[in-house]
């Protein structure tokens, strides 16, 4: 049983070996050998950043990504009639949610970088980041982890995400008016030749940064050039089908639009709601991972060596098998999950007249039943366990609301917390 999504339909991604040849004229040579052994794929010496991305293969990133020890749980799932997979929130209100810095010890987030930013606000202490499919987890360890690696704070991660080169901005300038200097820097013909030396350095920075194989270069390479393959002058474009022809999707992305994702849920753009309440809430330093440097450094140290990756439904009970694994590990007694919008999502496709209705038919829609069908108790067998806390996303469709619930699974008794 997987995890249905209806958001965004062709949102996910590729990176397919037509882009890299017809844009190869865009990127430069990479200057300096990178080391490393190729058999192991770890970073070996390529001629240049357009080799690199010529050599991408989804497939073997995949085969890679399968041998990794941070997989906790790889669950092969059937395909859904239509794709929903998403690589970036899009949950544009974040906004709304309360700021509740509960601690935790370890966050299991269904979800990208919306799990990300409850990881920062709980101080986790490891994060296992869990999707059915698997592009999610792909975009998170071959771009994400390499991108947060190299950036020393958050304005290096939006002119890393974009691709175009690092400015000294004024102190006092907001996420949102950061955002929009890089859509102009995207948009502006004449800083080719920048943006080309800028991005042959994020690679050469990948490359000595150390903990970073071939297939993570490739990965990076091949984003980028997809990036520049298309520049739409409309900010916020609806998803739309890829340059590469359709025998060669396997997914398809127009990465612009990953860049717009971030950008509208971290800018607080939308005006309507620039009240006090919501301000205040931007001003809070651990509001995001964007949102100071204290933020960005909790999610930093959590992606170096405390981040995990889970394939599989959200009711699966070998993720909450691992998780007990991890804490027992470490003695941690603090367990937190966000389930995003996913009971929501199931329930109105119970509702609709959907194809996948009947397979979604026994997949719990709410908390409670979750905690019961999943056999939580047991799954978590940590002894003193305190109460789990539940972060959910309500609704389908913005404008979104957003709970937490504390579980005392032992004496079956819950209290929401806001």
């Amino acid at each position: 049983m997987f995890v249905f999504r209806f958001l965004f339909r062709n949102f996910i991604l590729t990176f397919c070996l037509w882009a890299a040849v017809s844009f190869v004229v865009f990127l430069p040579t990479v200057s300096k050998a990178i080391p490393c052994s190729q058999s192991t794929g770890e970073a070996s010496p390529l001629k240049s950043i357009v080799e690199l991305a010529q050599n991408y293969s989804y497939q073997k990133t995949l085969e890679h990504f399968y041998k990794q020890p941070r997989l906790l749980v790889k669950k092969e799932l059937p395909d859904s009639n239509e794709s929903y997979e998403f690589i970036a929130s899009n949950e544009f209100d974040y906004y709304r949610s309360p700021i509740l810095r509960k601690e935790t010890d370890v966050l299991l987030g269904f979800g990208t970088n919306s799990a990300w930013d409850l990881a920062i606000r709980t101080n986790a202490k490891k994060l296992i980041i869990a999707d059915w499919a698997v592009e999610p987890l792909l975009v998170t360890e071959y771009l994400m982890r390499p991108l947060i690696a190299i950036s020393r704070g958050p304005e290096d991660f939006i002119s890393y995400l974009s691709g175009t080169p690092k400015v000294s901005l004024p102190k006092h300038l907001s996420l949102e008016e950061r955002f929009e200097f890089h859509y102009e820097l995207l948009d502006d013909p004449s800083l080719k030749a920048e943006r080309k030396a800028f991005i042959n350095e994020v690679l050469q920075r990948i490359a000595n940064v150390g903990g970073f194989s071939t297939y993570h270069l490739q990965f990076v390479a091949n984003y980028y050039i997809q990036n520049n393959a298309y520049v739409a002058k409309a900010k916020h474009i609806q998803a739309i089908d890829s340059l590469l022809p359709s025998d060669d999707i396997r997914t398809k992305v127009q990465t612009r639009e990953l860049f717009s994702f971030f950008e509208r849920r971290y800018s607080g753009a939308d005006g309507s709601l620039a009240v006090k309440e919501v301000e205040s809430r931007y001003a809070d330093p651990l509001f995001s991972f964007l949102s100071s440097q204290e933020a960005f450094d909790r999610l930093k140290k959590l992606f170096q060596d405390k981040l995990y990756y889970a394939q599989a439904s959200f009711e699966d009970p070998l993720i909450f098998q691992e998780i007990a694994n991890l804490a027992n590990e470490g003695n941690y007694k603090k367990i937190s999950i966000s389930v995003s919008n996913i009971p929501d999502l199931i329930e109105a496709v119970k509702r609709s007249n959907s194809s996948e209705k009947i397979r979604l038919e026994s997949v719990p829609s709410d908390l409670e039943t979750y905690i019961q069908q999943t056999q939580l108790g047991l799954q978590l067998s940590i002894k003193n366990l305190e109460p789990v806390t539940f972060y959910q996303t309500r609704n389908t469709m913005p404008p979104h609301s957003y709970e937490a619930v504390e579980y005392d699974i032992q004496n079956n008794e819950s209290k929401k917390l806001y």
